[in-house]
């Protein structure tokens, strides 16, 4: 393991700046190719904290999870990058994956972020990034939206390509 590190946010603005530095951290390291791969139980902040990397890139349109479309595709307003975001919650078999082009898009370049990962163990033998969030179990329904810390630890699985 090339690195972790563990931050924790009490609020969604804070996840979203945590979010931003990780992307750029990767950026730095990696390069515009990369997998990262985001694991933590429903409601923990993985949306809120890709919105934040998207944010960092001069991104200003909605970021929404793609719960229900398993994709959501982000291009730069300059063309430069694109990001992949995709929510596995609801795949049932990894078959489906094929349907929806993973591997060509794991081909291609740009950022691929991953919720529920081990959904596409097949696909992702190895991610660069691994980010876990998790939150106390009492923070979860209403106690949650009034103010909770979450912690997220980020593990660069790789040495920089320098």
């Amino acid at each position: 393991m090339f690195a972790e590190s563990v931050q924790l946010s009490k609020s969604d603005s804070e996840t979203e700046l945590i979010g931003a530095e990780i992307l750029s951290d990767c950026l730095k390291n990696f390069g515009s190719n990369v997998v990262i791969t985001l694991e933590g139980p429903l409601g923990a902040g993985k949306t809120t904290l890709v919105r934040g990397m998207l944010r960092s890139l001069g991104y200003e349109g909605s970021v929404k999870s793609p719960t229900f479309t398993l994709l959501e595709s982000y291009v730069l307003s300059d063309g430069s990058l694109k990001v992949f975001h995709f929510d596995l919650y609801r795949i049932l078999d990894e078959l489906e994956l094929e349907f929806i082009g993973l591997e060509e898009i794991l081909d291609s370049d740009g950022i691929k972020l991953f919720e529920w990962p081990d959904k596409a163990s097949n696909f992702l033998m190895l991610p660069r990034i691994r980010i876990v969030l998790d939150i106390p179990k009492e923070s979860v329904g209403e106690v949650q939206r009034l103010g909770y810390e979450r912690s997220i630890s980020a593990s660069f699985l790789e040495e920089p390509q320098n």
